[in-house]
């Protein structure tokens, strides 16, 4: 497999600020926040670009396609990556909110809005990830939502692509790893769970976004993006077999994650997150969520004192040994929190990529080096 990475290095990325209520202000002090406003950039954008302005953007993935192959934009590095991986340069991709930041407060810019209209597909995540973003992806023409792939059985079906295949165990290679117990894709078909992997992609987590961390949605997009692209690519076969490969090194790292995370001693699997980002991964992997400093999806919401006191029974009563916190968005609130109730912070990658010596710099990364972090936290407390 191209990408597998299994680094452990630590990463501090930038501080994302969180807006509080003043009572809260009053308990976790030294709060800073702001706001943005959307027609304030569009209007310094355009001044921006009537002026000559050279482009100021970090992302090496928001310059405005200059290439003759048909272009995909995606919203979050997040899926970048995975059309990249899933089309072996069949198509470009750019993406839209640039790596390391929230996707939730991210305001789009003169030069997205004119990428989006030049693209030939836009991958969206949808379920209110992008916040900000949703007036202007609304007026995209032709757009792939994955988070409508969800309940779609039909797309689920052809991700499985040959049942036969499948069940040769095509998608481990002789000197890879094999699934970790209670985890056998095969049995999952062949013992009658046919409809409980269909299940998979049911939503049974109400609006939650992060909805990479379900294997299940990610080959679907996979699937999905090969279907769609099949007309616009240079090479259709190329296109299928890219597909194909990348979905066997998705299964096997779905097998990695499911090993390392079912390390964890079972009465050790107590997640306590800064908001509600790992909910999917908990449910799949038998962890269970004992509550967020931010009881929200987005991190846009506001904490609340009463909440943050129930939280800290919570957290006393269950015995729970450590707070994931998002590296996009860590602030002194949670730090205060942390040091309150003496647990230590745990950074990981649940809104974007991490960078390059990270390990989380792609989406099969991200999911192996959390799964890492998770582990190593908690069999270790």
């Amino acid at each position: 497999m191209k990408d597998n990475p299994r680094l452990k290095s630590q990463h501090v990325c930038e501080i994302h600020k969180h807006q509080q209520s003043q009572n809260i202000r009053k308990w976790l002090p030294n709060h800073r926040g702001g706001c943005t406003c959307l027609f304030c950039m569009l209007l310094v954008g355009l001044l921006a670009t009537s002026c000559g302005t050279s482009e100021t953007s970090s992302s090496p993935t928001t310059s405005i396609a200059t290439s003759e192959l048909p272009l995909v934009v995606t919203t979050t590095d997040i899926w970048a990556d995975v059309v990249e991986k899933a089309t072996c340069g069949q198509v470009e991709v750019e993406n839209i909110i640039p790596s390391g930041s929230d996707p939730h407060n991210y305001s789009p810019s003169v030069r997205d809005i004119i990428a989006l209209e030049n693209a030939e597909l836009v991958v969206e995540n949808g379920l209110g990830l992008e916040e900000l973003l949703s007036d202007t992806l609304a007026s995209a023409s032709n757009k792939l939502v994955v988070a409508d792939l969800i309940n779609s059985e039909d797309d689920h079906e052809d991700d499985i692509h040959d049942e036969d295949d499948h069940e040769d165990d095509d998608h481990h290679p002789e000197g890879t790893a094999l699934p970790a117990e209670g985890h056998d894709h095969e049995d999952d078909h062949e013992d009658g769970s046919e409809d409980d992997h269909k299940d998979g992609l049911h939503d049974h987590h109400g609006d939650d976004p992060h909805i990479w961390f379900d294997f299940n949605i990610v080959r679907s997009l996979v699937s999905s993006l090969e279907t769609q692209l099949a007309e616009v690519a240079t090479n259709t076969d190329e296109l299928e077999d890219c597909a194909d490969d990348y979905i066997a090194q998705l299964y096997e790292t779905e097998d990695i994650v499911a090993a390392t995370l079912a390390s964890v001693p079972e009465d050790r699997r107590l997640l306590v997150t800064q908001h509600d980002t790992l909910q999917r991964l908990a449910e799949s992997h038998g962890y269970e969520i004992i509550g967020s400093v931010i009881p929200s999806t987005s991190t846009l919401a506001e904490a609340d004192l009463r909440h943050l006191i129930e939280l800290e029974e919570q957290v006393n009563s269950t015995g729970a040994t450590a707070i994931f916190v998002d590296a996009s968005g860590v602030n002194s609130d949670i730090e205060t929190f942390a040091n309150r109730i003496g647990l230590p912070l745990v950074v990981l990658y649940t809104e974007s990529l991490g960078a390059p010596d990270t390990g989380a710099d792609t989406y099969t990364g991200l999911m192996l080096t959390n799964a890492d972090r998770i582990a190593d936290a908690l069999a270790s407390s």
